[in-house]
């Protein structure tokens, strides 16, 4: 892909650095991951430690390592212009994909939005957090539950949804050409309190627990 250096990069460029950098990375790895297969080691460890986080990619690595489908788990948000935008953005996306979709999948876009609306109206509603300082409870809730940490869609095969062109509003991992159990052997992840954030929820993936994003 051809960049432009004698102008400043705006967010459709920063938007198109993203997208090649996580098809190089991901690529990289799942030739790294074919490599060790090969050699047929009797375990692989994969250390996190020390991890602070970083993007979506990260569900998608975690499903190239094994052969269990994963389930992602549930987040909750903090109610806030942040997440209004959020769900407003993936609100419209939703409506733009459904014009032109099959009648099947339309039905489920169209589904999909309006959800996306309620969990706007939710995190457009003020909450007042002055109680929680004090060690009391506000008198609203203050955490709206949102979708999953992969989207809509908590598990999915990614066979289904390729080729879709709404496939990652609806399943996050999807924005990567990643292939399920790539890895089939004996796994262990190592962690400790300085995993964080993206890497911090691969490890909750069984757990059935929600995660507050944003939650400071």
């Amino acid at each position: 892909m051809a960049f432009q250096t004698d102008k400043p990069c705006d967010d459709a460029c920063h938007q198109r650095v993203d997208d090649e950098t996580g098809k190089e990375l991901n690529d990289a790895f799942i030739a790294q991951l074919e490599t060790l297969k090969a050699a047929t080691p009797d375990m692989l460890l994969v250390d996190i430690t020390r991890n602070g986080g970083g993007s979506e990619w990260a569900e998608a690595v975690a499903r190239m390592l094994t052969p269990k489908r994963l389930k992602s788990e549930r987040l909750m948000f903090v109610r806030g212009e942040h997440w209004v935008k959020h769900f407003t953005e993936m609100e419209d996306d939703l409506h733009k994909a459904a014009k032109t979709a099959p009648p099947a999948d339309r039905v489920q876009l169209l589904a999909w939005a309006n959800d996306a609306h309620r969990k706007k109206e939710i995190a457009a509603m003020p909450c007042d957090s002055a109680p929680l300082w004090e060690g009391k409870h506000p008198a609203c809730s203050w955490l709206g539950e949102g979708f999953s940490t992969t989207g809509f869609l908590s598990s999915a095969d990614p066979e289904t949804l390729r080729g879709k062109s709404w496939a990652s509003d609806a399943f996050t991992p999807m924005e990567f050409s990643y292939r399920e159990g790539i890895w089939r052997g004996p796994l262990i992840v190592a962690v400790d309190s300085d995993t964080g954030s993206a890497a911090e929820g691969i490890r909750s993936h069984a757990s059935g627990q929600s995660r507050c994003v944003d939650c400071r």
